[in-house]
Parts: structure tokens; C-alpha cells; sequence
């Protein structure tokens, strides 16, 4: 009896897994919980801070479409590579760093550069290449190591720092996650099953659904039956609400990643619990992408963003008041929860509606508003910090911008392709002579 091969697109899951945990963890959880001691090291202002980071954000959305350039003339895998000699590069400048231009140089340019490179853009085009009835499942879990590396590494980081009183160590090992990533890349990712004899979700599933009966039911999770051109999909609004949906969680999520320590410090909780509560929202994410991932599959995804981005603006009301330890972590789970819920949502939707065939052009432009929006985030916080001596007035702006997002996402309908249309109105128009006659 022979045995049965194992889908090589499991095992590249398995590598992008790891590859999102080192890299992503480290780079930005890690260096949320470097912040309040180089802040302390060298004097300068949240506002200053914060805009390193949203320069990080930014830098993140707008690599995308030379991002997906560089994917389509030398490959993903390559691409991946180069994108951790990037973040390295990066991590040498943070070590060496003296004056605040190199903040922004090095945990600002050269780290959101080298993150686009090498982490959502590439990996999320690779997970749609080789996954469509599974999508959903395998994107949330490829996104559930990037929570799970936030779970490890902020508190390894706080730690680190804490033993040896220097930031500097725990900022190195962000190069060498990086390189190990590229590694990594280099030796297992594939852009596409063709290349290794495979088919989309492997040839052992596509024949169980072919001898299926599920295959006659009707769809619960709309698909596209044709994939959409780049420009035909820049002008649909269900393009521009799932970027705008997307964008607010991000928005969310850069305001607490950025600010959370230093604010849970000024409401008089110990760095190592407000660490803690950093770390268990990536947890808790990892449980949230998971869900969508696994629902996903079952439930049109939508809901599910919609119900993601109504935990993450729970979660920020009770951050603004988290006073105590509980209230600090239930802060941390609903708003973990949300997160990674709506993140799977958000990626998930984008490929059903307009398929893989342009995903990566697709996700590019979505990734500039996205970052672009998030990295405002950070800015406007440390100025209401700066100005208000308060958080609280960003927390209440967001909180109105994910009701909206919510509902307005719950309320818009799959987007049809031009094309597909014009077949259904064909196809009502023919029906009724066809009656007639």
C-alpha cells in the first residue's frame, strides 16, 4: 500500500508560519516594548517616537507595489530573501543609533521596507497561489503566527531588556530572525504548485470534492467566478469598503502597539504587566485568526470582519480606562480577539471577491490606504498625549471609525464581476421567451 503524499502546500504553510513569527514578532512587537527605554536613553518626545513608527507603517504600504514588482520580474521566494537583508540592515542602524534621524532611518524606512518585502504581501500571495476551497483556514493560520509571535517575543524582549539594562541586545536579534528568515525562503517557499507537480489544494482534496456530494450544495462564502482585472477592480466600492474596513483594524492596532506601554505606565501599571498585556493580545489574536480562518470557510466573511471590528473598539474604550490589572487584560483579549479576527476577514474577502490571478497589484494598493491610515495613528496619539496629557480623545475618534466601518461592511453586498453580469442579466432576459414560447 503506498503513502499518501502530504500536499507540499501544507509544509510551505508550516515555513511561512515560522518565517511570520520570527520576523514579524521580533520587528514589531519587539519594538513596542524597546520604546519607553530608548525614549528614556535619549530624551525625546512620543510625538517623535510615534512618527518612527508611522514612517514604518507607511513605508510598509508603500513598498507594496514595488513589492509586487519585484515578485512578478525575480520571484517570491527571492523577493523574501532580499527582504531580510533589509530588516537587517535595519537592526544594525537601531544598534548603532545616537540621533533621531537614525530612529527614523533605521525603525522607520529600512524596517516597514524590509517587512513588506518579506512578510504579508509575499506570504498572503503565496497562501492565495496555493489554497482556494481552504483559503480562509490557511490564512489564518499563516496570520496566527504573526500573533503568537507577538505573544513570545514582547515579553522575551521586556525581559532581555530588563536583565541586562540595554535595549540594544534584544534589538540585534531582530536582524538575526531576519536572516534565518531568508533562509528559510530561500530553501522551501514556491510561488506556485506548478513548480513542484502540485495542484491548488493538492490532488487528494480536489478528488474528494469531485466525488462529493458538497460540492452540490449552495455556497455559503462567496468566491468570484472570474478573476477581476486591476483596473475594472479600482473601480468597484467593494474594493474601497474592504481597504477602508482593513485600514480601520490596522488603524487600531498601530495606536496600541505603538502606545499601549506608555499609557497603561501613566495610568501607574508596572512595565511587566502592561508587556504582559502586549503580549497576551498577540495571543489572543493567534485564537482570533484561527476562528476566522477556521469559519471563514463556512461563514461569509464579512460577518466575521464586522464582528472583529466591534471587539477591537471595545478593546480600545477599555484601554483607556484600564486602571487595574483585570481590566488590563480583559482590555487585551477583547481587543486581541477582535484583531486577528478581522485581519483573516479582511485578506480573506479580497481574495474571494477578486480572486489570485492581480491579488498581489491588488493588495498593494490596499496597502498603501491601509498603512497610510495606520500610520496616523501613532502620530495623532503621541500628540494628544503631548497636547492633553490624554490618550482618551484618540480612543473615543477610533471607537466612531469602527462602529462605522463595521456597519457599513456588515450592509455591503459581494461585489459581481462586469463580465458574470451581463451572463445573469443574458440568461433573465432569455428565460422568459423561452417561457413564452
Amino acid at each position: 500500500m503506498k503513502n499518501k503524499k502530504i500536499f507540499y502546500g501544507w509544509k510551505l504553510l508550516a515555513a511561512l508560519c515560522v518565517i511570520y513569527f520570527l520576523s514579524i514578532g521580533t520587528a514589531f512587537s519587539g519594538f513596542a516594548v524597546l520604546l519607553p527605554p530608548i525614549l528614556a536613553e535619549f530624551n525625546w518626545s512620543r510625538t517623535q517616537a510615534g512618527g518612527a513608527f508611522a514612517l514604518a507603517t507607511i513605508a510598509l504600504g508603500v513598498m507594496g507595489p514595488l513589492v509586487a514588482l519585484l515578485m512578478r520580474q525575480i520571484g517570491i521566494r527571492w523577493t523574501m530573501a532580499l527582504g531580510g537583508v533589509v530588516t537587517s540592515a535595519a537592526s544594525v542602524v537601531a544598534y548603532n543609533m545616537e540621533q533621531l534621524w537614525q530612529l527614523y532611518l533605521g525603525v522607520g524606512f529600512l524596517l516597514g521596507t524590509g517587512m513588506a518585502m518579506q512578510t504579508i504581501l509575499p506570504c498572503s500571495q503565496v497562501v492565495t497561489n496555493w489554497f482556494y476551497h481552504r483559503r480562509s483556514l490557511a490564512m489564518g493560520i499563516f496570520l496566527a503566527s504573526g500573533g503568537l509571535g507577538g505573544f513570545v517575543w514582547a515579553p522575551l524582549f521586556a525581559a532581555l531588556t530588563e536583565a541586562t539594562g540595554e535595549w540594544r541586545y534584544a534589538a540585534s536579534l531582530i536582524g538575526v530572525a531576519a536572516m534565518v528568515s531568508s533562509l528559510m525562503a530561500m530553501w522551501i517557499v514556491r510561488d506556485r504548485p506548478e513548480q513542484v507537480g502540485e495542484v491548488v489544494d493538492g490532488q487528494e482534496f480536489n478528488q474528494s470534492q469531485t466525488l462529493s456530494s458538497e460540492a452540490s450544495k449552495p455556497k455559503r462564502v462567496f468566491r468570484t467566478e472570474k478573476d477581476w482585472e486591476t483596473s475594472l477592480a479600482l473601480k468597484s466600492w467593494g474594493f474601497w469598503i474592504v481597504v477602508f474596513t482593513g485600514a480601520t483594524a490596522t488603524l487600531g492596532v498601530t495606536i496600541v502597539n505603538s502606545q499601549s506601554m506608555l499609557h497603561l505606565q501613566d495610568l501607574g501599571i508596572d512595565a511587566v504587566t502592561a508587556s504582559q498585556a502586549l503580549g497576551i493580545t498577540g495571543l489572543v489574536s493567534t485564537v482570533g485568526r484561527l476562528m476566522s480562518g477556521f469559519y471563514g470557510d463556512r461563514l461569509e466573511p464579512k460577518y466575521l470582519l464586522s464582528l472583529g471590528l466591534l471587539l477591537v473598539t471595545i478593546g480600545m474604550l477599555l484601554l483607556g480606562y484600564a486602571t487595574t490589572t483585570l481590566f488590563v487584560f480583559l482590555y487585551a483579549v477583547i481587543f486581541g480577539l477582535g484583531y486577528g479576527m478581522s485581519l483573516v476577514a479582511s485578506m480573506a474577502l479580497l481574495a474571494n471577491y477578486f480572486g489570485s490571478t492581480h491579488y498581489g497589484a491588488l493588495f498593494s494598493v490596499r496597502g498603501i490606504v491601509v498603512t497610510a491610515l495606520g500610520a496616523i495613528g501613532p502620530i495623532a496619539a503621541g500628540l494628544s498625549a503631548d497636547n492633553f496629557d490624554s490618550y482618551l480623545p484618540i480612543f473615543y475618534l477610533f471607537s466612531v471609525m469602527g462602529v462605522s466601518a463595521a456597519l457599513i461592511q456588515f450592509l455591503t453586498p459581494a461585489p459581481i464581476h462586469p463580465e458574470l453580469k451581463s451572463k445573469q442579466k443574458t440568461v433573465i432576459e432569455v428565460e422568459p421567451c423561452r417561457a413564452s414560447n
